[in-house]
């Protein structure tokens, strides 16, 4: 669910973050002669509060 900015998810085993979490992910692009870039940028999750977690289950 888009809400602002923010892109918000629910899945029960995903709701199970109990305290703010960050994931680096990496992605890797590789040309047709072999050259490699990598990028790389953060995905942060922040434990919704239960009025949130409400809205979410609703909307899914």
């Amino acid at each position: 669910m888009l809400k602002g900015n923010e892109l918000r998810i629910y899945d029960g085993a995903l709701a199970q973050i109990e305290s703010d979490i960050d994931h680096t992910i990496v992605l890797r692009r590789t040309d047709a002669e072999g050259m490699q870039v990598d990028k790389s940028f953060v995905v942060s999750f922040t434990k919704a509060d239960d009025d949130d977690a409400a809205e979410m289950a609703r909307s899914a």
